[in-house]
């Protein structure tokens, strides 16, 4: 099985593999915010799936990265997989069914393929290089041009909120109705991108997004022919830094970054 079909095998089998297990226990901290035990059976499952089939790949996890040492992504015959178990954890704890599994698997040129699936809907996102797919048909992002008549999902549940510049408040300040048509909070990152990727929405904004966040959906913005833009930093090299990101259709990037100033 190559990587390519290894994601899109894989991911609707991780929500089996959790559904039977119904009362999952929780904890809160700052930093992550919720993390459920279903969190880390979700991260067990698929990296075992990954060992299984590609022994010597590297693996990143939003849940799990003491397993990867930065140091050895340094060859071009290594790859990297990068994964977010359940994305929108919170949602899925109160049974609000927005979240997914997101994979992506790099190579030393940045993402190569992934997927993210969203069980609640039975949707399957899928990219590589050249093009995005939904349930096998090709997509692509909004023909949107202008801000005041787009759709915009924000997620800032990590917010500094010594950082004025970046918090809730006041991006929604800056991007309010009339500036846009209307602003959406769904708190599921890779989600939110796929949205972005499909259409549904016209840009997603997250100052405080991590890669396991972004890496998958960069792919898929890409190549349904949408923008990315980070806050700070880079994708590759990797980092578990916050990057935080502006991913919209090809029209808004522009319109969005003066709306925010010298935030980005």
């Amino acid at each position: 099985m190559d990587r390519q079909t290894f994601i899109q095998t894989i991911l609707p089998k991780v929500s089996s593999h959790i559904k039977a297990n119904e009362n999952f226990s929780a904890r809160y901290s700052y930093e992550k915010g919720y993390l459920a035990e279903a969190d880390l059976l979700a991260n067990t499952f698929i990296i075992g799936a990954i060992k299984e089939y590609f022994p010597e790949d590297l693996v990143l996890s939003e849940e799990e990265n003491k397993g990867y040492n930065f140091n050895d992504f340094d060859s071009d015959n290594k790859y990297l997989w990068i994964i977010d178990p359940i994305c929108g954890s919170t949602n899925f704890l109160k049974r609000f069914p927005f979240y997914v599994h997101a994979i992506s698997v790099a190579d030393k040129k940045g993402v190569l393929y992934s997927g993210i699936y969203d069980p609640s809907h039975n949707e399957l996102f899928l990219a590589d290089r050249n093009r995005a797919t939904l349930n096998g048909e090709e997509i692509a992002t909004s023909g949107v041009a202008e801000l005041n008549k787009s759709l915009v999902s924000l997620n800032c549940n990590q917010s500094d909120w010594d950082r004025e510049d970046v918090n809730l408040p006041k991006l929604i300040n800056k991007l309010a109705p009339p500036m846009t048509r209307r602003l959406h909070v769904i708190e599921s990152a890779n989600l939110e991108i796929a949205y972005v990727a499909c259409g549904r929405l016209d840009a997603y904004i997250n100052p405080h997004d991590k890669i396991w966040d972004i890496a998958a959906g960069s792919l898929m913005i890409k190549s349904a022919g949408g923008q990315i833009k980070l806050f700070s930093g880079n994708l590759f090299p990797p980092t578990r830094e916050n990057l935080g990101v502006v991913a919209t259709n090809e029209f808004l990037l522009s319109e969005i970054n003066e709306a925010l100033g010298a935030n980005i």
